[in-house]
């Protein structure tokens, strides 16, 4: 059911323009009205933006008023009246995709790990200098939406699971973005947290829980980061697409919270609906990206016909050109694209980004930092050298024209009377192997071409022809689509090509490492085969681009050979993987390699990844392919492990208790390397506290529950209501593995003297708390603040409500000061549409992280109080 529009319609153009003073001669002046002036006085003129924009609205014609409502690419202004074109792009984490020439910034989930807002601030500078310097003018970012399950593709690119943390880096993301005169257009407003059937999803949840968890970044963004536009999202709640959402659109971003600016859709959002242009521009949607076309032929008809009125033509495109003017676009327009837009300063941010948001959740027997006399090192994984997952995909992605690897970083600051040692150990998680379900790739080192070499053999073919394309040596069977066109499968050019218009062929054979039962399956997207020794043993024909998977077992003995082939038809971006599971005591030979090589090391380091991407959300919280064979196989032969993960969410670690450290960097930038080695040798304090929960099992998370992720058919139950993230694990009395806000140093640090007073105004606080490193190290905290409401108000256990960040020398103290005020103390009431603070004691908790709150005071409030609904977040 939709909810409900209590308040109507808020704003309309005339309401707008008369709210902001504008002279009323200037609020419903016809297009003809007012003579052309060629001199644009509001160039370089010290009014408002909204004066601004309502002066060029009055001499503009109807034809422009759809123009500058509607994106083009190339984008075209309006030169007669010196309003710029307005070119959009993608970059949560800096200029995306395959734009070359950028500082490939760490992943916006590494910087919510800094707990940092100033940084946050210096972060979002370098996306407006970049941007803007390629020729951008709107950027899409940052991600607000907030991490309801840990599977979800794009985790990457948000600020975790709290409200509170999303909105305040969101809020100085933004500021940073907006200080480089361009437009920030902070995503995805709102529900948006999965991919699975994102185009037609339904998410079923409650006003509350909206009001209270999934839209206070948002507002944050708006009313703290003065964000000047908001792009709308795929998802419909309750029954209304969120980009023809008359409640949320209109009711609360630009009723309750006066959002001044330009609401944009998500790439064609609005036409996934079958929304007409009447639904939309009615609904709240002011701008409309290229070649959706609902704004042309479709709303001037609407406007024609009187189901869309002229006032709200005028206040769609009053937003437009008020956007431009807030973001200084006309005085300072966006030039050409320059070659190259990172610069020496830019990297440094990102390198910061990268050293202070690296998470350090153990350390036993402070095996790091590593000493300067560490001379003997072994280094594992795909993911330190020849696979290094540095950013995530595709539309928060970004290009790096160079990356310092780890394995680079660790050597360099080693030096050179250190042996570094490397081993890739597994194959690399590459996106297509990362996305697919079932068992770890059939390892290189058990595969022969029929010449001898390791791997198998494939053959690539156009259709039914029998001559392929290409051939090459496969370590596996492990392909997608993008390789496809890589080698040139896809006849006249298609991309991606009609259903089995290519085919591949893998030959050769395998031999088995050991005795014993083995299990092995195919998984593919596209009509596959298999035979083993002449018989078959697998056949898929998935349908509607699903993958399918088949197993079979096998019972081998050590050293036997058997034939393999493998043929498909995978097109259409498809997908295929060859997977197994040995035999238990039986070890993957290139694990058993890595084990021997790390025996005899001082210190062995081994790197995990994953993969998070826009389009597909994880299959599974395990980390992907034999990695974690890997580490456990490492760790059992070296006391002295060191595991590294860069992933983009949460990760099961079945071999937690073997790994004396743990360090998480999550997807760390072009300066990874640098990055690592500094954390790993202590030039750096690791300074990164978790904006996620790491759950200790796959089936005690908030969604675990089918119907809550991934849904039922296109229906999605919010059903955990308030108890997203580490409030549910707190509810429910659950242990994670690692809680949200944890992460060591390498210095330690004592809280005491916590001292809460009242300050004037009933719900306003003062919190003060001594902070003192009590090590020998300088070395950085996050003091964490938590609220505890009284029972009455059925809020979860404890909710963050304030963080400060400290950096001491060993001994020192620091008084770290923070402050609560009403909306703090106030949940939403839907019964009575406000914010409400219930009388009775409240207890607030100090502490660094949601499970280590040692120290505690009361406060009490002494009556009700109620909020409006546009009251401030703090």
């Amino acid at each position: 059911m939709a909810l409900s529009r209590r308040r109507g319609r808020r704003v309309l153009a005339s309401l707008v323009v008369a709210a902001v003073g504008v002279p009323l001669a200037l609020q419903f002046a016809s297009p003809g009205s007012a003579a052309v002036d060629p001199a644009c006085p509001w160039v370089g003129s010290a009014s408002s933006p909204d004066v601004k924009a309502a002066q060029v609205l009055a001499r503009m014609t109807q034809d422009e008023k759809f123009q500058v409502i509607t994106a083009s690419r190339p984008p075209t202004g309006i030169p007669r009246l010196c309003i710029p074109g307005v070119y959009q792009q993608g970059g949560p984490g800096g200029v995306n995709q395959t734009v070359k020439g950028v500082t490939q910034l760490p992943a916006p989930l590494g910087l919510a790990a800094t707990f940092d807002t100033g940084l946050a601030e210096q972060y979002g500078a370098v996306i407006g200098a970049e941007e803007r310097a390629k020729g951008v003018s709107m950027v899409g970012a940052p991600t607000l939406n907030i991490d309801r399950t840990p599977l979800h593709g794009r985790n990457y690119e948000t600020y975790g699971e709290d409200p509170a943390l999303a909105g305040a880096l969101g809020a100085s993301t933004i500021q940073g973005i907006q200080s480089q005169d361009i437009i920030a257009m902070v995503k995805h407003y709102a529900v948006y947290n999965q991919q699975t059937n994102r185009f037609t999803l339904n998410a079923t949840v409650d006003e509350r829980v909206i009001r209270e968890i999934y839209l206070p970044a948002f507002e944050d963004a708006i009313k703290n980061g003065g964000a000047n536009a908001v792009m709308c999202s795929y998802t419909s709640i309750n029954g209304e697409a969120a980009c023809g959402n008359d409640w949320l659109l209109n009711d609360v971003l630009k009723g309750d919270w006066s959002f001044p600016g330009v609401v944009a859709p998500d790439w064609g959002a609005h036409t996934r609906h079958n929304l007409t242009a009447e639904q939309v521009a009615n609904g709240g949607l002011d701008y409309e990206i290229p070649s959706a076309n609902v704004f042309n032929t479709p709303l001037r008809n609407a406007v024609a016909n009187g189901q869309v009125s002229q006032a709200r033509l005028d206040e769609m495109a009053f937003r437009a050109l008020r956007a431009i003017f807030a973001a200084g676009l006309v005085d300072n327009p966006v030039g050409t694209a320059q070659p190259v837009a990172t610069t020496p300063e830019n990297q440094a941010v990102g390198r910061a980004t990268a050293e202070q948001g690296t998470v350090l959740l153990k350390n036993d027997k402070d095996v790091l930092p590593l000493r300067n006399q560490t001379r003997n090192i072994a280094v594992f994984g795909p993911g330190a050298s020849t696979y290094p997952i540095t950013t995530g995909g595709p539309s928060a992605g970004v290009a790096a024209d160079s990356i310092v690897t780890p394995l680079d970083g660790i050597k360099s600051r080693a030096g050179s009377s250190a042996s570094v040692r490397y081993l890739e150990g597994v194959e690399p998680v590459t996106p297509h192997n990362a996305l697919l379900p079932g068992l770890p790739n059939v390892p290189q080192s058990t595969l022969t071409t029929p010449d001898g070499k390791p791997g198998l053999q494939g053959a690539y073919f156009n259709g039914d022809a029998t001559t392929p394309v290409a051939t090459r040596v496969d370590r596996s069977v492990n392909f997608d689509w993008a390789q496809g066109r890589a080698l040139g499968l896809y006849p006249n050019g298609q991309n991606p090509p009609p259903a089995g218009t290519n085919r591949q062929e893998w030959t050769g054979t395998f031999t088995a490492p050991g005795n014993g039962n083995y299990t092995f399956d195919i998984t593919a997207t596209g009509a596959t085969q298999v035979t083993v020794d002449g018989v078959q043993v697998a056949s898929v024909t998935p349908t509607g681009g699903a993958a399918q998977t088949q197993s079979w077992t096998a019972k081998l003995k050590a050293g036997s050979t058997h034939t393999v082939k493998i043929s498909s038809r995978i097109a259409n971006s498809g997908q295929i993987k060859f997977g197994w599971q040995p035999p238990k005591g039986v070890v993957d030979p290139e694990v058993a390699s890595a084990a021997r090589a790390a025996k005899d090391a001082d210190v062995a380091i081994v790197f995990a990844t994953d993969w998070g991407t826009e389009w597909n959300d994880r299959p599974a919280l395990n980390l992907p392919g034999n990695q974690d064979a890997l580490i456990a196989a490492v760790a059992k032969a070296n006391k002295n492990t060191i595991v590294v993960l860069n992933t983009g969410g949460p990760v099961l670690m079945p071999w937690v208790d073997d790994a004396r450290a743990i360090l998480e960097g999550w997807y760390a930038g072009q300066s990874a390397g640098t990055a690592i080695a500094s954390v790993l040798w202590g030039d750096t304090d690791p300074a990164g506290r978790l904006p996620i929960t790491f759950p200790a099992r796959a089936d005690k998370t908030p969604t675990s529950d089918p119907a809550r992720f991934p849904g039922i058919g296109d229906e999605v139950s919010y059903g955990e209501g308030l108890q997203v993230g580490y409030r549910w694990y707190d509810a429910q009395q659950v242990k994670p593995l690692f809680p949200f806000g944890h992460g060591l140093s390498y210095t330690d640090f004592k809280l005491r003297d916590l001292q809460v007073t009242n300050l004037p105004g009933e719900g306003n606080v003062a919190v003060n708390v001594d902070v003192t490193n009590t090590g020998k190290r300088t070395g950085t905290q996050v003091v964490q603040l938590y609220l505890t409401t009284p029972a009455s108000a059925g809020e979860p256990p404890r909710q963050l409500r304030a963080f400060a960040k400290v950096t001491l020398g060993p001994g020192k103290t620091e008084q770290v000061a923070m402050t609560l005020d009403p909306r703090d103390f106030a949940y939403w009431n839907s019964d009575a549409d406000t914010w409400q603070v219930d009388p009775g004691r409240y207890t607030v908790k100090v502490g660094t992280s949601s499970r280590d709150l040692p120290l505690s005071a009361q406060v009490t409030v002494k009556s009700r109080l109620t909020l409006p609904a546009s009251s401030p977040v703090n």
